[in-house]
């Protein structure tokens, strides 16, 4: 086997990470509409634009992202299937979204996105909370 090929479902689901014990895990995940997906699950210290304040919470932190066909609703369905998974308690941080347009599009959708952490001088950097 070549050093690169990696094994057909070498990756946990995004169903198996979410289930997995403890916090402090990370992973890429084996996805039908991803050709990469890295996530962490932990504790995120985020600050919020709005007042400047620090929180420090538990967040499913989508740090790689690469769909199969971007702009395709990709990312829509994923967060849909995150909310499912975790009966809709799991806030979702995206890290460093280098793509402008993608990260406007996430910010005027009805996802519930909102940018966060401008004072670090990242790429965008977007946080959704539970819904309500």
């Amino acid at each position: 086997m070549d050093d690169e090929e990696i094994p057909e479902n070498f990756y946990p689901t995004l169903q198996e990470f979410l289930e997995k014990d403890g916090w402090i895990t990370t992973s890429f995940i084996t996805h039908d509409e991803f050709d990469e997906l890295y996530v962490r699950k932990g504790l995120r210290t985020v600050t919020l634009n709005t007042d400047g304040d620090a929180l420090v919470l538990r967040t499913l932190q989508l740090a790689r992202i690469a769909a199969k066909e971007p702009r395709t609703g990709a990312l829509r369905r994923l967060v849909q299937e995150v909310d499912k998974l975790s009966a809709g308690k799991l806030p979702i941080y995206i890290e460093n979204l280098y793509d402008e347009n993608a990260a406007s599009g996430i910010l005027s959708s009805d996802l519930g996105f909102q940018q966060v952490d401008e004072d670090r001088g990242f790429a965008a950097c977007l946080l959704r909370l539970p819904p309500s």
